[in-house]
């Protein structure tokens, strides 16, 4: 019994295109009924005129690539531990590669249960950029010691700092709950001057000192 079709249909739909490439290997489907001899690979003469069909590959966007949601869990009350995490293997002037992210919360906060919402969400477009967490300073020393360090008055509050194994380096800070516009802004405008540039600011610093 011989194959009914002969032609193989290629599309991809995680692209987002609709687009059907239709190619048609070179071969005669009689060849392949029942019983037939299955070709040796190892014999180059058995696929003499016979072409591999050619598949058009979509490469996905970067979109599609990036995680729906940022995982808060990983260092949640373990503020310390993100923020050393984000430290990394410090450069010469004591900065690391990543922001650090925090957001301080508390129990039975419904403002604070939405802004971790937000955070999640948002935080996804930055995870390439920092390490996040989320700490109740009345459940994580570490995060205390941040709160107190920012002089932290009220729930929620986000911040990014700069992170330094040499000072606590604000480089935004947000206190009350925001919206997914808000957030993103806040998360964006914070991390505008990369870390590279916290690093040569002090390296300049250092160098005049010298002098």
């Amino acid at each position: 019994m011989s194959l009914g079709r002969t032609s193989l249909e290629v599309s991809s739909l995680e692209s987002g295109h609709d687009s059907r490439s239709t190619t048609t290997p070179n071969f005669n489907p009689t060849d392949f009924q029942s019983g037939a001899r299955s070709a040796d690979v190892s014999d180059s003469s058995s696929f003499s005129g016979f072409q591999l069909p050619k598949f058009e590959v979509f490469e996905t966007s970067d979109k599609s690539k990036q995680p729906e949601k940022v995982d808060l869990e990983k260092f949640e009350n373990k503020a310390f531990d993100a923020y050393m995490d984000a430290l990394g293997k410090t450069s010469e002037n004591g900065y690391g590669e990543k922001f650090t992210v925090l957001m301080f919360t508390r129990d039975n906060c419904g403002f604070c249960a939405r802004n971790k919402e937000q955070l999640a969400k948002e935080g996804a477009k930055y995870a390439d950029k920092a390490v996040f967490s989320v700490s109740d300073p009345t459940k994580d020393q570490g995060g205390k010691q941040l709160f107190d360090a920012i002089e932290g008055k009220a729930y929620p509050i986000t911040v990014v700092l700069a992170t330094s194994d040499r000072t606590i380096r604000v480089a935004g800070q947000a206190v009350g709950e925001l919206d997914a516009d808000q957030m993103n802004k806040f998360l964006s405008d914070s991390m505008k001057k990369p870390m590279v540039a916290y690093r040569n600011e002090d390296s300049v610093k250092t160098s005049d000192a010298m002098v």
